[in-house]
Order: structure tokens, then C-alpha cells, then sequence
């Protein structure tokens, strides 16, 4: 888990650190990766990586939180009421991160991309399902359901060289819930 206080200089070596780690991620395999590479391309000290950070996962989590923080008060300065809209543009921004979401999907670690979404569960309810009435339970289902299918959706988007468009992406994700959907009520 990381652990940043609320300080400018320890924002600031959290973010020269998850810098770091995306520029040896462009060298290395994640799994190769070493709190001494990120340190050597951050210039921040190994004391300062384990205050902030306990592994190099924290930093993924770190960024992927970050990433959705900004999409989030992005979104929220927006106009977008329906959906298919919020999806669109959830892939976009995606798609801006694509290594990381590729590194997170690629060391097995969708986790991070759960516990991510789980943070912001009542936003995304606000949002868009103000009208249904959902348990916790049946909230943290669909909240599963779409970051798996956001994960599986940038997984195959990366693995079949990148060509579709988000709207593609989207238009694609949402036959796979008709099906799904023609499946369950068959």
C-alpha cells in the first residue's frame, strides 16, 4: 500500500517515482523492474521510495488511482449524462494510459483496477445509476462486470494492434452485453 502525506514534496517524489517506473517500463518487463532501476531514472533515493511506497505494485496502484482522480473531476466538469457517453470517454482516457493498464493486466494484477473502481463506486452510482436499487453487494457485482470488461476490452485492444477507435470499442462491448444478456433471459 502507499502511503503519500499530503505534501507538496512528498506528491512530488511520488510522482517522479511513478515517472520513473513508466520510463523502465518502456526498458523492462514489470516483473524485472527493480526499486533501484525506478530510483536511477527518478533521481529520488531509496529512503524516499519506502516512505511513499512499500513494492513496485504500490506504484501501479499509486498511478491508477491518480489516473482515476483525474478522470473523475474531469468528468465531473462535464456535460455527459448518458452511458454509452461516459464510456466512450472512460476508454479514451484509457487508451492515454495504455501502458499502465497493459502492465496492470499483464503482471495479473486487476486487482489494482478493482480496487480502483471500489474507491469510486458511489460516484459512478451517482452518476448513472441513481435510478436503480441496488445492495452493496449487487453495486460491487457491477462494478466487477465493468473492470473486467474494461480490462478485457484494453487487453484485446493492445493485443490486436490498437486499431479500434474507442467508439469501436465501445459499439463492440456493448454487442458482448446483448449477448450476454440474450444468454440470461433465454
Amino acid at each position: 500500500m502507499y502511503h503519500i502525506p499530503n505534501d507538496k514534496r512528498a506528491i512530488n517524489s511520488a510522482n517522479l517515482i511513478a515517472e520513473g517506473l513508466m520510463k523502465c517500463l518502456k526498458e523492462k518487463d514489470f516483473s524485472k523492474i527493480s526499486i533501484t532501476d525506478i530510483n536511477l531514472v527518478s533521481f529520488v533515493s531509496r529512503a524516499t521510495f519506502y516512505r511513499l511506497f512499500d513494492n513496485t505494485i504500490d506504484v501501479l496502484e499509486y498511478q491508477c488511482d491518480q489516473m482515476f482522480e483525474r478522470l473523475i473531476y474531469e468528468f465531473d466538469n462535464m456535460d455527459i449524462r448518458a452511458l454509452d457517453e461516459f464510456f466512450i470517454y472512460f476508454i479514451k482516457q484509457s487508451m492515454k494510459h495504455e501502458l499502465l493498464f497493459e502492465t496492470i493486466v499483464t503482471s495479473n494484477h486487476i486487482d489494482i483496477l478493482y480496487a480502483t473502481h471500489i474507491k469510486y463506486k458511489n460516484t459512478l452510482k451517482d452518476k448513472f445509476l441513481s435510478e436503480c436499487v441496488l445492495t452493496n453487494s449487487q453495486m460491487d457485482c457491477i462494478i466487477s462486470v465493468l473492470t473486467v470488461s474494461l480490462c478485457s476490452l484494453l487487453t484485446t485492444w493492445i493485443k490486436n494492434g490498437r486499431i479500434e477507435t474507442p467508439e469501436q470499442l465501445y459499439l463492440n462491448i456493448k454487442e458482448c452485453f446483448k449477448c450476454l444478456d440474450h444468454m440470461f433471459n433465454t
